[in-house]
């Protein structure tokens, strides 16, 4: 996919707020009311591949993204990118959602989350490995280690911890004209609240 077919490199009518590099975003296929993503306005591919002057200003509304829903929602959120390796849309795209539950319960018996320090253990693994699998609460951040790569998988984790598993699948619920209804209603009520 190139720049002039990326959907995200669009404005987008479900933006919450602008900075000078970025769009926050509702989700337009919400795992749950507060999805929201955080979007570069450059096309690039994961967090790991941002420059320098990129990072920063991404540090900074991480953080207050994470707190707003933190304090719109009253729950702890959670957060993930699917590091180029596991994106169905090759731009990057951090999503963040209200999530109570340990994150351990979205991986696998066979599987690790290993501990990062932060954006920077991402650039490295990006740079040396080519991909990651990041996931993270207002606790820690980690990869994912997993032999078993598919599209999505963060989305098909979350939506089954959350108990909704017919929303992991986002071309899918697409097609779903009632989940699409319900989809709907939930950006709207973000939007709402995100304005307060």
């Amino acid at each position: 996919m190139n720049e002039m077919e990326c959907p995200l490199c669009l404005p987008d009518r479900h933006t919450l707020e602008e900075t000078d590099q970025f769009r926050v975003v509702a989700d337009h296929h919400p795992l749950t009311e507060g999805h929201l993503l955080i979007v570069p306005k450059e096309h690039i591919s994961c967090a790991g591949a941002f420059p320098e002057g990129l990072r920063g200003e991404f540090l900074s509304l991480y953080r207050t993204c994470m707190e707003r829903l933190r304090r719109i929602y009253g729950t702890s959120v959670a957060t993930f990118e699917h590091g180029n390796v596991a994106q169905t849309v090759f731009h990057s795209h951090t999503h963040l959602l209200p999530f109570s539950d340990d994150l351990q319960n979205i991986k696998e018996a066979d599987e690790a989350l290993a501990p990062i320090d932060g954006l920077e253990d991402l650039k490295r693994m990006f740079a040396t490995e080519g991909q990651y699998l990041f996931v993270a609460n207002a606790d820690a951040q980690f990869v994912l280690q997993t032999q078993n790569i598919i599209k999505a998988i963060f989305r098909i984790r979350f939506s089954k911890a959350l108990g909704v598993p017919e929303r992991g699948e986002w071309r899918a619920m697409h097609q779903d004209a009632a989940l699409m209804a319900t989809a709907e209603k939930e950006i709207a009520l973000l939007k709402e609240k995100w304005k307060s």
